[in-house]
């Protein structure tokens, strides 16, 4: 596969781009409406204190989460044999390119155990990231792709905190000597 000239466009159902977009807003409205019902209890208990805290930060952690796919989470992404192209972010105009020479690290989503988490690719040159779930169609394509395309050390630390079973995906020979 290595000599392939690859060329692949991933991107999620509607269905994911539009909970990955929208989905903190209905949970921060509930949360919300919890936070001022528990906040005017106040005033009759101090044990309120306790589900007042828990719930302020429960609406902190939905939107430090959802802020950091916003600033990630690219809903299209092509890959070739050179670079990793995300597009189509929450902000339409954002484009991010990532040469695969220039990727530092792959981690989170499978790389650290999580089936359904946010697995992000780092570029080392321009400091930029691009992020995707594995909800995105043909995801383990998109791993494969990567993974072949990396240099051995990134491979290799990736590989090693994997909990799926890409073992049989060796990087790519001209990769092995760029490095």
């Amino acid at each position: 596969m290595e000599d392939k000239n690859i060329s692949a466009t991933f991107t999620y159902s509607h269905f994911y781009k539009f909970l990955y977009r929208y989905g903190n807003i209905p949970g921060t409205i509930v949360l919300s409406a919890f936070l001022i019902t528990v906040a005017t209890s106040l005033n009759y208990s101090l044990w309120y204190l306790f589900p007042f805290i828990i719930t302020a930060l429960m609406i902190y952690f939905v939107n430090k989460q959802y802020l950091t796919m916003y600033k990630i989470l690219a809903y299209k992404i092509s890959a070739d044999n050179e670079k990793l192209t995300g597009t189509n972010f929450l902000s339409p105009k954002k484009k991010v390119t990532i040469y695969y020479s220039d990727i530092e690290k792959i981690e989170g989503g499978i790389f650290d155990g999580k089936v359904n988490g946010l697995t992000k690719v780092w570029d080392s040159k321009s400091r930029m990231c691009i992020g995707f779930f594995n909800k995105i169609k043909n995801s383990k394509d998109l791993v494969r792709i990567i993974l072949l395309n990396v240099s051995e050390p990134v491979y290799n630390k990736a590989m090693s905190r994997a909990r799926i079973d890409l073992k049989e995906i060796k990087p790519s020979q001209k990769n092995k000597e760029a490095k």
